[in-house]
């Protein structure tokens, strides 16, 4: 028996565990901060947010009834910053939200406050950090926290270590805290020359992620696994283009299918940790950082598809062997009569495991007036992604009681092969005016596509324009898919009229066929949103 996989995990973790070892004894050895240092700082805002669906021209099929409210929420986010001295910094950053819907069903549900007024609580941070452990530079951050990698705007493939939050369109960018050991070191180091900095802000960073947390995902995104008209998209091989087939044929026969989408968790295990490291300088005025990340992709992937078995009400066994020839010559002619037939299909989810090497880059071009410019981008290293589908087989009664026809099959194929695929970001912003500000990117590879054959190109734009002292905000942005020409247009208008308050009215509007990125139901429906927010 083979021991390499094995050693190979422990070594990783021997080697992880020595540098905190050497932490933790210059923490003992830090000086103590005396009593009554304790400096608490806060900021927060509370925000009521509203948005209903768009009928019409911009109606989306298979996203329910238009117009209906989408949304019907009040916040409340508190952010505090405590310091004991120099040495210990602690950060809490939660938010309370409160869902503006009920979810009682049954009566004995009313008596409940949690589903009569529900609410959920979102914690962007909750940390300790230790600053300057033994010698200037050297710090250790335990918690829940956001590690921001890259530099691109709002699109970063090498943000490895925190899965995205996609829930709330609006607040596309964000991502999902996560519990880890953090470990920073800045030596200082620098080399001067006459005339300007060579070389600077050297930071090397190391973390370890003991619990792996996938991203959470909009409510649309379960239209990718239970209907066969939009799955097509999430599924790449032959195998469940066969499978969409026959269900679409059942489908029109007047059947009915069901799901259960189950989502495996990689297993709290030493060989599961996610590693990360990153070393970032500044050289020549241009910010570097190369990055590593083992671990695994935010969004799942198909790894099995169960059709449970299904029973016809009569057969005709000249129809053939072939369970699809067996549906589409089952019904006389134009007569669905598979109504009271149902199809079961458990679905397995699984986080694909990845090894990830990324490159970015910042600077401002002096030559163009100081326009700003950055790039990111990622190697990702990954297995192949094989997938298992049953069939149905059909339950018939031949006279003699119920008969399984054993007419499905049970197929293995490779969903994605194994191998490298890039995904990267490129872009300029410049400010034209003090009050017009425009940002273009180039993205290939949005962030929910996975695999080399199956990444996309995207040009993304915008502009801010402010009038009246900065009391109006108007923002115009757009994300236009090169290959199938879909578009999001994201309009907003923002009023400052006093200190600490906004006011914001905007849309978030998808253009494009059915079949295409932004078109599809699985992004849900077109929407405009109405938000009022103070800041403290």
């Amino acid at each position: 028996m083979s021991t390499r996989a094995p050693l190979r995990f422990v070594l990783v973790g021997h080697f992880a565990l020595v540098p905190l070892a050497a932490v933790v004894l210059c923490a003992v050895l830090a000086p103590r901060p005396a009593r009554g240092q304790v400096s608490i700082g806060y900021r927060g805002h509370i925000a009521s947010d509203a948005r209903f669906s768009l009928p019409g021209l911009l109606e989306k099929p298979d996203t329910g009834s238009h117009p209906r409210f989408l949304r019907n929420e009040t916040e409340g986010r508190v952010r505090f910053d405590l310091r004991a001295g120099r040495h210990v910094r602690a950060l809490a950053d939660t938010t309370l939200i409160f869902t503006g819907r009920q979810d009682a069903g049954v009566m004995s549900d009313f008596s409940i406050p949690e589903k009569v007024d529900p609410f959920r609580i979102r914690s962007e941070a909750l940390y300790v950090r230790f600053q300057d452990l033994g010698f200037e530079g050297l710090d250790l951050t335990l918690g829940r926290l956001v590690v921001p990698w890259g530099t691109g705007d709002m699109f970063n493939p090498t943000r490895a270590l925190n899965s995205l939050d996609l829930y709330d369109p609006i607040r596309f960018g964000a991502s999902v805290a996560n519990q880890m050991v953090l470990l920073d070191w800045a030596p200082g180091w620098a080399v001067f020359g006459e005339k300007r900095t060579i070389f600077d802000e050297l930071m090397f960073q190391v973390a370890l992620v003991p619990v792996f947390r996938g991203a959470i995902l909009p409510e649309s995104g379960l239209t990718a696994f239970t209907d066969p008209q939009y799955a097509r998209g999430r599924f790449h091989s032959e195998l469940m283009a066969g499978l969409f087939d026959l269900q679409g044929a059942f489908i029109r026969q007047g059947g009915d299918l069901s799901y259960d989408v189950q989502v495996a968790q990689p297993d709290v295990h030493l060989r599961n940790m996610q590693v990360g490291a990153r070393v970032g300088f500044n050289l020549l005025g241009v910010d570097l950082a190369f990055s590593y990340y083992r671990g695994f992709d935010g969004i799942p992937q198909p790894e099995a598809v169960y059709a449970e078995d299904v029973t016809l009400p009569e057969i005709r066994l000249g129809g053939g062997t072939e369970l699809l020839e067996l549906i589409e010559g089952i019904c006389p002619e134009g007569t669905p009569c598979l109504q009271e037939s149902l199809v079961h299909n458990r679905i397995r989810l699984v986080y694909p495991r990845i090894q990830m090497v990324g490159v970015d880059m910042a600077t401002s071009l002096e030559f163009l007036w100081g326009a700003g410019l950055w790039a990111e981008v990622a190697l990702v290293f990954h297995d192949d992604l094989n997938l298992q589908v049953r069939e149905s087989d059909a339950i018939v009664d031949l006279g003699g009681g119920p008969t399984v026809l054993p007419v499905g099959r049970t197929r293995h194929a490779v969903e994605v092969s194994g191998d490298v695929f890039v995904k990267a970001v490129v872009g300029m912003d410049y400010t034209i005016t003090p009050w017009w500000y425009v940002n273009v990117q180039y993205l290939h590879g949005f962030v929910d596509e996975f695999g080399r054959a199956h990444l996309n190109d995207y040009l993304v734009a915008g502009s801010d324009f402010q009038f009246l002292s900065d009391r109006i905000l108007l923002r115009l942005f757009t994300i236009f898919c090169l290959q199938d020409q879909s578009t999001v247009l994201y309009p907003q208008l923002t009023g400052r009229p006093w200190g600490g308050m906004e006011l914001t009215l905007g849309g978030l509007i998808y253009l494009g066929q059915t079949d295409t990125v932004f078109g599809s139901p699985l992004t849900g429906p077109s929407m405009i949103f109405l938000r009022a927010q103070m800041n403290f």
